[in-house]
Parts: structure tokens; C-alpha cells; sequence
């Protein structure tokens, strides 16, 4: 009786181990079944287009650069030379001649002059030519105001000519103390004296100009009264 029931027990407890025995999940369970993935098909993303490379000035109508070199370098500009300033505020505005109008020839000789060729005050003597250089002076401006003009002119001393003029000039007498060879004076306010040779005066004159070179002065004077043709 009693190895029955110790059987039925052992039995009995066979049975309930198999029954609740727990199990791990991996053993026990089959594995999930992969759900199916059901993708929504969108349409595709246009194509959007990237904007252009940013282009310079220098880039020609095609879209491609320039080639360089001497052929296609663009020339760089700069303001245009000023040749000529205009007059300044003040000023008279005078224009200068141009250099066409210098150079003209005269109308009736045919010859060209220029400024620095233009003639100068001159007195012939005796065929010779002489040329004047005269003082920036009343009497000396009065004087040129006289010219032309052929002057008798009488010998005084050996050492000048005179001439009385029939008008009086604006006279500045002063103590020159040293006569030079060439000296064109004025005595007192009407005569007018060249001199030939060179000395000490103690007279007083008026500064009228000078002749430039008196080379030859003295023989074409000579010791006698002279002729003397005056040119301005």
C-alpha cells in the first residue's frame, strides 16, 4: 500500500515538474515573424538646379572667362591730359598766340618773324647798323615815341654827338660820374647826345639806353657832324 503510494507521489510530482516548468522565452516561444514593411512610394524630389557661378565683368557673353594676355587686356582709361590751363581769375585772359600765328610771314615782305626775332631799336650811322637796348624809363619810352627819325647831330669834345630835339622829354637828371662808349643820353630835357669814347663827367643826365655793341662806334662817327637814322 505504501509503495503505491509513494509511486502515485513520485508520479504525481513527475508530472506537475513537466507541467510548470518554466521555460525561457527563446525555447519556449518561436521566433516573431518579421512584419511586413509596406513602404509608401512618394514621388520623386525634382531636381532643382543650382544657381550659376557668379560671373565677373570681364566674363564674356558665352559665360567663360577671357583669355589674358596683350590681345584681350582690357585698356585701362584715364582722364584726358590738360594741355592748357585756362586764364586765372584776375588776369587779363589773354590767349597766346599759337605757334602758326607766330610764325605767320607779313603780309607784305613775305619774311617770318617770331617774338624773340622781332626787330629792335637800332640807329645807322654812316651805312653801320647798331642796335639799341633802352632803359625802362619816361624819357626813354618818350623817346621811341619819336622814332623814326633821322637826327643831325652836331660833334662836341671828341668824345659825343648832340642833337637839340623841338620838344622837351620827361628828364630825371643824375650824377652818372662814368661815361661809357655807346651811352645814348639826355642833356637837360631836349638834347640828345651819344656818346663814342668812354670818361669821367661830373655833368648830369638822363638815362635814355645804350648801344649794344659799340665796336666800330668811334670810326663810324668819325670827327665830324654825323647823320644818325633812328629805328624803333
Amino acid at each position: 500500500m505504501k509503495m503505491k503510494a509513494a509511486t502515485a507521489l513520485a508520479l504525481a510530482l513527475m508530472l506537475t515538474g513537466c507541467a510548470g516548468e518554466e521555460s525561457s522565452p527563446e525555447s519556449s516561444s518561436p521566433p516573431a515573424a518579421v512584419p511586413e514593411v509596406i513602404t509608401e512610394l512618394l514621388p520623386p524630389e525634382p531636381d532643382i538646379p543650382l544657381a550659376p557661378p557668379e560671373t565677373s565683368s570681364t566674363e564674356s557673353a558665352s559665360g567663360k572667362l577671357p583669355e589674358t594676355g596683350p590681345s584681350s587686356a582690357v585698356p585701362e582709361t584715364s582722364a584726358p591730359e590738360i594741355t592748357s590751363a585756362p586764364p586765372a581769375a584776375g588776369s587779363s585772359g589773354t590767349i597766346p598766340l599759337s605757334e602758326a600765328e607766330i610764325t605767320a610771314p607779313d603780309a607784305e615782305t613775305g619774311t617770318v618773324t617770331s617774338p624773340e626775332e622781332a626787330p629792335k631799336p637800332s640807329v645807322r650811322i654812316a651805312g653801320r647798323s647798331f642796335e639799341l637796348e633802352t632803359e625802362s624809363s619816361p624819357a626813354a619810352a618818350e623817346f621811341l615815341k619819336l622814332l623814326p627819325a633821322k637826327l643831325e647831330m652836331t660833334e662836341f669834345n671828341g668824345n659825343e654827338k648832340y642833337h637839340y630835339l623841338p620838344s622837351s622829354l620827361p628828364a630825371e637828371p643824375k650824377e652818372v660820374g662814368h661815361i661809357n662808349a655807346g651811352d645814348l643820353m639826355l642833356y637837360n630835357d631836349n638834347c640828345i647826345v651819344i656818346f663814342y669814347k668812354s670818361f669821367e663827367t661830373s655833368y648830369l643826365y638822363t638815362r635814355i639806353g645804350r648801344i649794344a655793341d659799340p665796336s666800330g662806334l668811334a670810326e663810324a662817327v668819325g670827327s665830324g657832324d654825323i647823320e644818325a637814322e633812328f629805328t624803333k
